[in-house]
């Protein structure tokens, strides 16, 4: 993880958030909601759980993963719902405080 991180000021700000994204058939959205999350000087990581989507969300996400070392991913094996992708984000997250962004809510 960052030591730190730094506010559009150009103040050092620590990372402190681990950002869990239950992710569902979302290869529309999901390159933008962690575009966003990514641009918030205190995400120390985003956690994406693919829970056995159907469309091509995951390869999008590990494209970004790729290119982005806070960028985590996790896949379940079947669908298992939305509240299954959380419990598995949360116990994958190292930081001090989780957050969760709503579905297509902005950042």
């Amino acid at each position: 993880l960052l030591d730190h991180a730094t506010d559009a000021s150009g103040k050092n700000v620590q990372p402190l958030v681990s950002v869990v994204i239950p992710l569902f058939n979302e290869s529309v959205s999901v390159s933008r909601i962690i575009k966003e999350v990514l641009s918030q000087p205190s995400v120390a990581e985003v956690i994406v759980v693919d829970d056995y989507s159907t469309d091509d969300s995951l390869d999008v996400v590990k494209k970004i993963a790729t290119q982005e070392v806070r960028v985590f991913f996790y896949c379940h094996t079947r669908n298992l719902g939305k509240g299954a992708a959380l419990r598995t984000g949360i116990s994958k997250a190292s930081g001090p405080i989780v957050f969760n962004p709503r579905r297509r809510s902005r950042i």
